[in-house]
């Protein structure tokens, strides 16, 4: 087993230290998890989320980091494309996004699996297709982000003054529970 440390830095309002970056790419109990290390002055990878385009803080911090050698990755927890002239590689939920083997589209309910996991009302797929037969909801809305644009906000309000809409995430959540990720 090679034991050589992998330093890293994650610009990420949940993400601090090592052990939330194991945590939160999900490589738990993989064998080299344990070499990696939180280094934010010169890490060999620098992952950057979504939050460099709507934070300052984090915007600042990156370019500062992006200029010194080490290999930069986009990692999305929103549908927001990479600037693949900045960013080495990226992990996105973007299905049609593609440069060579430059991007990685990870499926939606892998990045929220552990959310899902923790809510205490998991249902077995025949429990949610005979709920689906029932109607008795008319949608859901999945956003944690308050940041992102307001056209989100719009909708929800406008499809709330037709019908209820349950908001399942950190942002607008109207049912007691959180659903999503954070």
């Amino acid at each position: 087993m090679n034991n050589r440390k992998i330093k890293i830095c994650f610009l990420h309002p949940y993400i601090k230290d090592a052990d939330s970056v194991v945590k939160y790419l999900h490589i738990t109990g993989l064998p080299f998890a344990e070499n990696i290390v939180w280094d934010d002055e010169n890490p060999d990878y620098l992952f950057a989320s979504e939050h460099i385009y709507f934070s300052p803080h984090f915007a600042k911090k990156f370019w500062e980091l992006a200029h010194k050698p080490s290999i930069r990755i986009f990692h999305a927890g929103e549908c927001v494309a990479p600037d693949l002239n900045i960013f080495d590689y990226a992990i996105v939920f973007d299905k049609k996004l593609s440069d060579m083997n430059r991007v990685c589209s990870m499926p939606t309910n892998l990045f929220f699996s552990n959310a899902i996991s923790r809510t205490e009302n998991n249902l077995t797929e025949r429990q949610a297709k005979l709920l689906l037969r029932e109607r008795k909801r008319f949608c859901n809305f999945l956003y944690s982000n308050g940041a992102a644009h307001p056209n989100r906000d719009k909708l929800f309000h406008a499809l709330s003054s037709y019908k209820s809409v349950d908001s399942l995430g950190r942002h607008l959540n109207n049912i007691g529970a959180l659903i999503t990720g954070g």
